[in-house]
């Protein structure tokens, strides 16, 4: 006989602390951003487009003028990546084309970037790349790196007045971190840490310095005509595979048929 239906049995316990340990790891392993680098001291960069056409896809430079952060082992670009955009992490970490000189660790308050939510269901989230000090990419005396950006679809506007309707997306400068320990290459930062740094990235200094995106948008006065499109071409698609189907069932009951007659 079990016990009461009001205490939990041995195995339900023992699964609640499994999870509860497990938690309590993570916690205990995560490293505070504060502990491994000089927050506080980060200064701003400059983003610069340098696509050749206005579409969903560019390649962005990213570059910090001046002398760089003395002492320490590293540095650490901080990139908040607005909802209307991503950046793609296993495209840059490998990609021939967007290598940079030097050890390159790339972290993200993400696993991953969701390539195929649209601007209106995505969220914004932060980049964390870092660099040795020792040799960091760009010419000397400050830092230079190109990343690539992908814009995700917008929302329809209102294109009565201008000939082809385009959504805006903002992205704030990056910030350049020095960092006092090296081992930020391989660091699990915690919850506390990304927040903070979302909040410093979103902290709007000068207006100037946002990188304005135009993405191509749907026309809002097109609406309706998409959507009898989409619907008939669904009825379309569906007609043409009733027609398959009492196709193929006629060809086999007439095989049927001649067999039969045969035999």
């Amino acid at each position: 006989m079990s016990g009461g239906s009001g205490s939990p049995s041995p195995r339900r316990r023992g699964a609640a602390l499994v999870v509860a340990c497990a938690f309590w790891c993570l916690a205990a392993a995560a490293e505070d951003l504060q502990e491994l680098c000089d927050v506080p001291r980060h200064r701003r960069g400059a983003l610069l487009d340098l696509s050749a056409t206005q579409g969903f896809h560019r390649t962005i430079e990213v570059r910090f003028d001046g002398a760089l952060p003395l002492g320490g082992g590293a540095v650490a670009v901080a990139q908040l990546v607005p909802a209307g955009a991503f950046i793609d992490l296993d495209e840059v970490r490998h990609r021939h084309d967007f290598a940079w000189h030097g050890h390159i660790s790339v972290l993200s308050d993400v696993p991953f970037a969701d390539v195929e939510a649209p601007a209106s269901k995505a969220h914004p989230y932060v980049v964390l790349f870092v660099f040795d000090l020792l040799d960091p990419p760009g010419d000397s005396g400050g830092i230079s790196f190109r990343i690539p950006l992908h814009l995700r679809y917008q929302p329809p506007v209102d294109a009565s007045v201008a000939a082809r309707p385009f959504g805006q997306v903002t992205v704030r400068p990056p910030m350049l971190i020095p960092c006092k320990d090296a081992k930020i290459h391989a660091a699990t930062l915690g919850a506390a840490s990304w927040e903070g740094l979302r909040k410093d990235l979103e902290r709007r200094e000068d207006a100037s310095s946002d990188l304005e995106l135009r993405a191509p948008a749907g026309n809002v006065a097109h609406e309706d005509m998409v959507a009898l499109g989409t619907l008939g071409a669904m009825l379309a698609g569906c007609l043409w595979i009733l027609w398959v189907v009492c196709s193929v069932s006629q060809s086999t009951a007439a095989a049927r048929g001649a067999a039969q007659s045969v035999s």
